[in-house]
């Protein structure tokens, strides 16, 4: 009888496993789950530009407003662009909630352009949220004394780049095409900081894609000083600040409607400046939790006085609105992409 006992309740335990009642280990609550948990903050570029300040600002208050309060370390994961970075979060890294990233404002476009080296798709990533809506610049070390948009145009430059599907190459190739300016693009700097030291060196002449934003609060001395000229303004939309300093906008260069709308596609990941994303697996309520916490970093006093303090500019996107925005983009007419 004994044995009959114990044959029932293992069956009865089968049974309660087969279906798909949960255990007491697998009841584990969101807010158990990220308890004084050390989670990683993946950075796809390398330290000291404007990404990985945004990534160390938002990692140090994030944590205090998920349940648990876990805390952030910050791991910086450059090459081609972040690209290696937003394949690995897609299908390497943690699908638990415990690893964010970084990633290019252009990554997702890798996949629209028919880049082999993408394997993810856009659209399944869960968005968190964005910092920032970015406008770009063109410059032009002092030196070279190209200072205005037209001696940009009519002169063969040389612009330092990074990976072939980042803003500091696909900016320049879009102005080569549209504009016919003659920008000779070297590839192969792996930060933007080592494009602004190739500068320095007179290894490059210019730069095309980088962030009115990174440029304030990484180099606010060659703005003073006029080390580098700024040649123009690089989104769908004017900054103020460069608007009233007289820099010309890549839009008013195009000629036609056809020009309009691949410089539209072009620039429009300008409005998602810093993105935030987490795994495609990830449970839905993590991701809510992170959303969440990123929306109420955003409003954070002492992450706005850090953001201040930093010279950062901050005009937040919420997840919902930045997975929707992706959407959009993902579904551009195959004409408009190819051109």
């Amino acid at each position: 009888m004994k044995h009959l006992q114990l044959f029932a309740a293992a069956g009865l335990a089968g049974a309660v496993i087969g279906t798909g009642i949960p255990s007491a280990a697998m009841a584990e609550t969101d807010a158990e789950f990220y308890k004084n948990r050390r989670l990683t903050f993946h950075v796809g570029f390398g330290v000291g530009g404007g990404y990985d300040a945004y990534a160390r600002a938002v990692g140090r208050h994030l944590g205090h407003h998920i349940p648990g309060n876990p805390s952030f370390v910050v791991k910086n994961r450059p090459g081609a662009g972040s690209l290696r970075l937003t394949n690995e979060l897609y299908n390497v890294l943690p699908q638990d909630g415990s690893a964010i990233g970084m990633v290019s404002r252009g990554v997702s476009m890798e996949v629209l352009f028919g880049n082999k080296r993408a394997k993810f798709d856009p659209t399944k990533f869960n968005w968190i949220g964005n910092t920032n809506n970015e406008v770009s610049i063109c410059v032009a070390w002092r030196a070279t004394g190209i200072d205005t948009l037209e001696k940009l145009l009519r002169n063969k430059i040389v612009i330092g780049a990074s990976g072939p599907g980042s803003d500091t190459t696909l900016f320049a190739k879009a102005l080569n095409n549209v504009t016919k300016a003659n920008m000779k693009i070297v590839l192969g700097y792996p930060t933007g900081t080592a494009i602004n030291v190739a500068m320095e060196r007179g290894e490059v002449q210019a730069r095309c894609g980088w962030s009115w934003s990174s440029a304030k609060s990484t180099h606010p001395h060659w703005l003073k000083d006029k080390k580098v000229n700024i040649l123009l303004q690089l989104s769908t939309s004017k900054h103020p600040e460069l608007t009233k300093k007289g820099v010309p906008w890549i839009m008013d260069l195009a000629k036609n409607d056809r020009d309009r709308k691949v410089l539209t596609l072009i620039f429009a990941r300008q409005a998602m400046g810093r993105p935030i994303l987490t795994g495609p697996r990830v449970p839905e309520s993590r991701v809510a939790l992170l959303r969440k916490a990123f929306d109420a970093t955003m409003t954070d006093p002492k992450f706005l006085e850090e953001v201040r303090k930093r010279n950062l500019e901050l005009t937040p996107m919420p997840g919902t609105e930045l997975q929707a925005l992706i959407t959009s983009i993902m579904s551009t007419p195959p004409e408009i992409v190819q051109a």
